[in-house]
C-alpha cells in the first residue's frame, strides 16, 4: 500500500492565537489609562460615633467619609463627608466637602432637619459669607464674612430676647484681617489682638486660650457685667479681673449673642458697648477704660522693679502665690503674702489709714509680681526695692 502526500488544501483548520503589535499597544494603553482611574477612584467608609468607652455601647451616630488612594499606598479625603448624630430627640447633621485632603467646597449644618448654618471652604480655610439660622424659627441670626479663615468685613448678629423668638436686638461689627475694629458704627480698640500680635502675652496658656474659637454659642440677656465675666472666666479657664478703681457699675446689663469668633474678639465685643477694653496686665485679663489701656506705663513700679540675682526678693518675684482676702487690712494682706517667701514689706511711708485700708482680692497661682501689681494699682500705690529682701510701699507719684 502506497502513501500519498496529503493535499494541503484538505488539511483540517486549527485555530491559533495571534497578536498584532497594534492590539498589544491598545491593551497597554487601556491599562495605562484605566488602572490610575480605578486606583484613584473615590470610595466611602463609615465610622460609628460613640461617646462611651464601652466597646459594646450603641453608637449615637456615624461619619461617612469619601477617600481617594494616593500613590505610595496612602489615602486622603476627597469628596463629601456626612456626620450624623442622634441624642435623644435631637438629630444633627453636617455636610462638608474635601479636596486633596483639605476642606474645600460648601458646608451645611442641620438640626432637627432644619438648616442652621451654611458656608464655604477654600483650601482648608473659611471663605466668603457664612450665615447662621435660629434652630427654632429658621430666622437669620448671624452673618459673618471670612477671608483666609479670618473674619474680614461686616459681622452682624441678632440677639433674640422675647419668648416668641422675635428679633429684638441687632449688633453690627466690622473686622479687618481678624481684628475687631468697629462696633455699631463706632471705632474700637482691640487691645488683646494687638498684644497677641506683638507677642506681649508671656503666659502661653492664656495666649492659646485667647486664640481658640468659641465652639458653642453664648447668649447674655440683661446679664450683669460681673456675672458675664465670671461665666467667661470659668468656661474658658482665664483669669479675668475688673479694674475696680476705674470701672464703675459692674452690674450694668450685658445683652449679646456671641458665636463663631475667637475668644479675644468675644471679650472685645462684651467690653466695647460700655466703652471698656480688655488688656493683658499683671498676668490677668484686665478690664479697664480705653484711656488707661492706652497708657503703657506701669504706675505701680512692679514691671520695672529689678533685684540682684540670687537674693530672696529675686527668688520670690516669680513664685506663685495665693491670697483670699475679704475686707482684710492692707498690712495684714501683705504680711500673709510675705511670710512664706522670706521677704518683707515696709509701709512706714504710708498714712496709718492707708496701712489699715481694707482689701478684697481673691487670686490663685499668680506670681508675686502680678499680685502686687493688681493690689497696688487698685489702691493707687507703688513699690520700690530696698536691699535684698524688702519692698517699700509708697503713694503713686
Amino acid at each position: 500500500m502506497t502513501q500519498t502526500a496529503r493535499d494541503p488544501a484538505n488539511r483540517p483548520w486549527r485555530p491559533r492565537l495571534q497578536f498584532s503589535l497594534r492590539i498589544l499597544l491598545l491593551a497597554f494603553t487601556a491599562f495605562a489609562i484605566g488602572f490610575p482611574i480605578w486606583y484613584r477612584w473615590p470610595y466611602e467608609e463609615t465610622e460609628p460615633i460613640s461617646f462611651s468607652d464601652d466597646p459594646f455601647a450603641q453608637p449615637v451616630g456615624s461619619t461617612t467619609r469619601t477617600w481617594r488612594r494616593t500613590w505610595g499606598g496612602g489615602k486622603e479625603q476627597s469628596g463629601r463627608e456626612v456626620a450624623e448624630l442622634v441624642q435623644g430627640k435631637s438629630q444633627s447633621k453636617r455636610i462638608r466637602h474635601y479636596q486633596n485632603g483639605k476642606l474645600h467646597g460648601p458646608c451645611e449644618s442641620y438640626l432637627g432637619g432644619k438648616l442652621i448654618q451654611t458656608g464655604q471652604y477654600e483650601n482648608g480655610n473659611r471663605e466668603g459669607r457664612w450665615v447662621d439660622h435660629d434652630e427654632l424659627t429658621g430666622q437669620l441670626i448671624c452673618t459673618a464674612n471670612w477671608r483666609q479663615d479670618r473674619l474680614d468685613g461686616p459681622y452682624e448678629i441678632v440677639t433674640i430676647l422675647s419668648v416668641n423668638r422675635a428679633a429684638d436686638r441687632t449688633h453690627l461689627y466690622r473686622f479687618s484681617k481678624g481684628q475687631l475694629i468697629e462696633a455699631n458704627g463706632r471705632p474700637i480698640k482691640d487691645r488683646l489682638f494687638e498684644q497677641l500680635a506683638a507677642g506681649s502675652i508671656d503666659e502661653r496658656r492664656i495666649a492659646a486660650n485667647l486664640r481658640r474659637e468659641i465652639q458653642l454659642p453664648m447668649e447674655f440677656i440683661e446679664t450683669p457685667l460681673k456675672d458675664a465675666l465670671t461665666f467667661l472666666q470659668d468656661a474658658h479657664d482665664l483669669p479675668i479681673v475688673i479694674d475696680m478703681r476705674r470701672v464703675s457699675d459692674i452690674d450694668r446689663p450685658v445683652t449679646l449673642n456671641i458665636r463663631g469668633v475667637d475668644l479675644y474678639s468675644a471679650l472685645a465685643m462684651v467690653a466695647a458697648p460700655h466703652d471698656l477694653v480688655f488688656e493683658y496686665r499683671y498676668g490677668v485679663l484686665f478690664l479697664t477704660t480705653g484711656e488707661h489701656a492706652s497708657d503703657e506705663r506701669d504706675p505701680t513700679g512692679v514691671v520695672d522693679l529689678c533685684s540682684p540675682q540670687g537674693t530672696p526678693l529675686a527668688r520670690a518675684w516669680d513664685e506663685p502665690c495665693r491670697l483670699e482676702a475679704v475686707e482684710m487690712p492692707l498690712d495684714a494682706a501683705l504680711q500673709q503674702l510675705a511670710q512664706p517667701l522670706a521677704i518683707g514689706f515696709d509701709l512706714s511711708g504710708l498714712p496709718q489709714e492707708t496701712q489699715s485700708k481694707p482689701v478684697t482680692l481673691n487670686l490663685r497661682n499668680r506670681s508675686l509680681k502680678h499680685f502686687l501689681g493688681l493690689l497696688l494699682d487698685r489702691l493707687d500705690l507703688r513699690c520700690e526695692a530696698r536691699g535684698s529682701d524688702t519692698l517699700v510701699v509708697l503713694p503713686q507719684k
